[in-house]
């Protein structure tokens, strides 16, 4: 799968329209299986980037024009490919690190039924999905 990068909220100066921050968001998923079987392991990241918008330069976009598309190139440009490339390897491994788990994590605790105490509980990590049977 391919990481979809998102602006999900800015912020501009009142006096020239100017957008000074963008919000945004790198996710991918993949799922595994199908039907009720089927579990989708996710990995994001959210990040911001300042901004110092010059509203006498040639190519400056006011608040109202600036697209979603234009916002994300601003953001992977101001983040520059390296840190752009470490985001989406992050969010990639985070979907490897779902599928076939290194450690178990407190985050989520599940009772598996039919077994006794004290082998009832079993540990997932926080990106795993269970289904109990």
């Amino acid at each position: 799968m391919a990481v979809t990068w998102n602006v999900i909220q800015t912020e501009r100066e009142t006096t020239n329209n100017g957008i000074t921050v963008c919000h945004w968001t790198a996710t991918d998923s993949e799922i595994v299986g199908s039907g009720e079987d089927a579990v989708v392991h996710t990995g994001s990241s959210y990040g911001a980037c300042g901004f110092t918008p010059d509203y006498t330069a040639s190519g400056f976009k006011n608040y109202a024009e600036v697209t979603e598309a234009n916002a994300v190139a601003w953001v992977k440009e101001s983040m520059g490919a390296d840190e752009v490339a470490r985001v989406e390897t992050s969010v990639a491994d985070q979907i490897t690190e779902s599928k076939t788990p290194t450690s178990a994590s407190w985050c989520a605790l599940v009772i598996k039924k039919g077994l006794k105490a004290p082998f009832r509980f079993i540990v997932l990590t926080h990106l795993q999905q269970a289904r109990l049977q």
